[in-house]
């Protein structure tokens, strides 16, 4: 259950990290014109976090687990405030 949860939160990063990316904030696209690549380079670090923290978990690393929780809640706020024009 516990493995089904992280999935759950892994897929809501990677839509707040679209989202971000989508969002059209002038940080962004700055990024975006002299890194090309960066969204997926974003990607792929938020597929190999996601891995560590279930391989951790199935380990019984249950603190892993929150910590990611808590990195899923932060990247979600900030997906908000950037969607959202609040920054």
């Amino acid at each position: 259950m516990g493995l089904f949860l992280l999935f759950l939160l892994g897929i809501g990063n990677f839509a707040a990290q679209g989202a971000a990316w989508d969002s059209g904030h002038p940080v962004l696209q700055l990024l975006l014109q002299r890194y090309p690549m960066a969204p997926w380079f974003t990607l792929a670090f938020e597929f190999a976090m996601l891995t560590g923290v279930m391989l951790m978990s199935a380990d019984g690393w249950a603190t892993a687990s929150w910590v990611y929780a808590f990195y899923t809640a932060g990247n979600l706020a900030s997906a908000w405030l950037f969607h959202s024009g609040r920054i």
